[in-house]
């Protein structure tokens, strides 16, 4: 990975502070570089500097706390919370960006799901009043 513009112009700034003896400013410019937002490297070749690469779609299901469908089992849960895959510490295997954990009502086992599974269960429910009910 190569240095962000900024970085390489505040590094050279700080070089040149060091030349002149001037310790102070050196040690101001050191702090921008390490306080630099973005980690302060850029992506490997192709995507650009403020390029959206990959960014997933938001998640817009239930909130932790709230009831929640699952489309992968077909259990009705509450919804514990949503993580970035990168937040795990374990292997997850599943596809998406987004993982979601999940446990029964009534207490028991937590399961995980990918995001995308996660329904409100209003949406996968039949209306009391729908025309399939008829004889």
């Amino acid at each position: 990975m190569t240095l962000c513009a900024t970085c390489t112009r505040l590094k050279h700034n700080k070089a040149k502070a060091m030349e002149a003896g001037d310790y102070r400013l050196a040690a101001d410019l050191e702090l921008k570089i390490r306080h630099h937002p973005d980690g302060h490297k850029m992506p490997p070749s192709g995507a650009r500097w403020g390029d959206r690469v990959n960014e997933p779609t938001p998640y817009n299901g239930p909130q932790p706390g709230e009831e929640a469908y699952d489309a992968a089992t077909g259990h009705v849960g509450i919804l514990q919370a949503i993580c970035d895959v990168k937040e795990l510490t374990f292997d997850h295997q599943l596809p998406g960006p987004l993982v979601a954990f999940l446990r029964p009502e009534k207490g028991g086992q937590e399961w995980m799901t990918d995001s995308k599974n996660v329904k409100f269960p209003e949406e996968v429910r039949p209306h009391p009043n729908s025309v399939d009910d008829l004889p």
